[in-house]
């Protein structure tokens, strides 16, 4: 399968936790993000196709908040790798300036390392 993504992801190297915004619900935690979606731990699974509005909390202040208010939709959902928790691949959308502005700082911070990728030998 051909990689379609257009930005490198960046891996989380703290705990961000990730909330439903309407309800508040913990979805679970952030593993990793790119300008345009995340990737998601969770214990429970999400229907392809599926839209959510998120709140992501991040353990410092950027731009006057400590929180990330942002609609995704489910691109994939899997649990091959683990039994009983989910990842989920988000896709953001109708992304605000000042929200892509603040996505952008958090991703070049220190919370975030480049994710390596290896050639199968």
């Amino acid at each position: 399968m051909n990689e379609r993504r257009q930005h490198s992801r960046k891996r989380i190297n703290s705990y961000i936790a990730v909330y439903e915004r309407k309800t508040d619900d913990h979805l679970g935690c952030l593993v990793d993000m790119t300008p345009s979606g995340i990737k998601l731990m969770s214990n429970r699974s999400f229907d392809q196709g599926s839209t959510i509005s998120l709140r992501m909390e991040i353990p410092f202040e950027i731009k006057g908040g400590k929180n990330i208010h942002i609609d995704a939709l489910c691109k994939w959902c899997n649990s091959k790798n683990y039994p009983d928790l989910y990842e989920i691949g988000f896709q953001f959308q109708n992304v605000a300036p000042e929200t892509e502005e603040i996505i952008q700082h958090l991703i070049v911070s220190p919370l975030f390392k480049e994710t390596l990728k290896f050639a199968a030998s």
